[in-house]
């Protein structure tokens, strides 16, 4: 499959499209010049020949006497006052009777030649003096020029368009070593791997690319471990009620003496169910808070979800040998996910009632532009140690802290944080040993 995408990538390069298109502006740049030389040096070349012209002409008309035929490229007749021709060299194709405009420089074209010619009468000699030129097309100069510029243009062509090729090789080295980076990682799954950020001729933007793709391919690397470490955690975690349920199973059916026996191995596989089913649960939920975005969240009332929460569980927590102290201020709207939000108070809620000796405190308030919803408790709080790992998946502090109905699976806190990321909000935990814990989540308000 690399194979088939590397011939690809070739046949549609970046280097040979912009090597194309660099030596076809040079070609163009060079054709331009080539274009605006000739047309710039046959005008010049037209001016000086018809300055000399009227020069030459001028100065022979003053001096009849001194009449050469042909002289630095010019040809000179003189004519009697009726206009005939008494002596001089006329250029083949010229026709002598060529009509006179004294004193300006006119134009003849024959079948095979084009002429510049220029009249003087000299009145006191009563003759005409005409001086003739033949219009070429490219002076001696111009052809050099251009001659020179078609030998060498190839040649700078060439030259410039392997320097820029060079160049373009060398820019986007590190995009090849990302590519192949990038085809190495897809075939090995090994994120450890990182493309080289040090480049003697680097340049900002693919030093840039360098690093973003280093940086992507550690968060890879880093949610891939979390992932895997979270698979261990769940085949773990399950391992363990399953044994129980298939070793109470076996009992009940091949050793269980009597009806109260059945019914103990019975009530053990009913627990152990229920907790793999509250663990799936939870996984379940877990994975659907990565697949939704910040994007697709609502804006909605914070303080009327917290209330209506905890009105709904009035009744349950009356039942309860536990004090709820409940402050919500009014009006605080922020942009999230009702449902989700819910789950949310409720984990941190069911996490203080573990631990609480007789009083939770909810709180909802304004803090610095930010919303503040609090859950605290006086229980018997977390050490010091063990605070910066309570968020993550399948970690308890202590289960000597968890007996009987307080048992837990350790993702309650992890959802938790979850939710809390999705939502763009931040944690804070704050807790003395044998005084209570206090847990934070500050949400962003009118956050984009």
């Amino acid at each position: 499959m690399f194979s088939n995408q590397k011939k690809e990538n070739k046949s549609h390069s970046i280097i040979s499209k912009a090597t194309l298109w660099y030596t076809v502006f040079i070609s163009m740049i060079f054709l331009a010049m080539f274009v605006a030389s000739f047309a710039i040096s046959d005008t010049w070349s037209g001016h000086i020949a018809r300055s000399e012209l009227e020069h030459e002409t001028m100065e022979l008309s003053t001096d009849i006497d001194d009449f050469e035929a042909f002289e630095d490229g010019i040809y000179f007749a003189i004519y009697n006052k009726d206009k005939k021709l008494e002596k001089g060299t006329l250029p083949r194709g010229f026709d002598s009777n060529a009509p006179f405009t004294p004193d300006k420089i006119s134009k003849y074209r024959s079948s095979e030649y084009r002429f510049y010619y220029f009249d003087v009468y000299n009145s006191e000699e009563q003759k005409w003096v005409r001086g003739i030129r033949i219009i070429s097309r490219l002076s001696k100069e111009l052809r050099l020029f251009l001659l020179s510029l078609l030998i060498f243009a190839p040649i700078s062509i060439t030259i410039m368009t392997i320097g820029g090729k060079r160049i373009l090789n060398r820019g986007l080295l590190p995009i090849k070593d990302v590519t192949r980076m990038a085809e190495d990682i897809a075939e090995s799954r090994n994120y450890t791997k990182r493309v080289n950020p040090s480049y003697k001729h680097s340049y900002i933007e693919t030093a840039r690319l360098t690093n973003v793709f280093n940086s992507m391919i550690s968060s890879i690397q880093v949610n891939f471990e979390k992932e895997k470490q979270f698979n261990q955690n769940v085949s773990h975690e399950l391992r363990t009620p399953l044994s129980v349920v298939l070793a109470e199973s076996e009992f009940g059916e091949n050793y269980a003496d009597n009806l109260e026996e059945a019914k103990d191995s019975f009530a053990s596989i009913h627990r152990q169910a229920k907790l793999m089913a509250s663990m799936t649960e939870q996984i379940l939920e877990i994975s659907k808070t990565q697949q939704l975005e910040w994007s697709n969240m609502e804006n909605f009332s914070l303080s009327d979800v917290v209330s209506e929460y905890c009105k709904t569980n009035e009744r349950k927590w009356e039942e309860l040998a536990v004090t709820f102290e409940i402050k919500i201020e009014s009006k605080i709207s922020i942009k999230g996910h009702k449902i989700l939000l819910i789950r949310m108070i409720d984990n941190l809620i069911n996490n203080a009632l573990k631990f609480t000796e007789s009083k939770i405190w909810i709180t909802l308030e304004y803090s610095f532009d930010k919303a503040m919803l609090k859950v605290a408790d006086d229980g018997i709080g977390i050490s010091q140690d063990h605070l910066g790992n309570i968020w993550d998946r399948f970690y308890q502090v202590d289960d000597s802290r968890n007996k009987s109905q307080n048992k837990g699976i350790g993702l309650g806190l992890s959802f938790v944080k979850d939710i809390a990321d999705l939502h763009r909000a931040r944690l804070e935990v704050v807790s003395k040993e044998g005084k209570g814990s206090v847990f934070s989540v500050i949400f962003p308000i009118n956050a984009d």
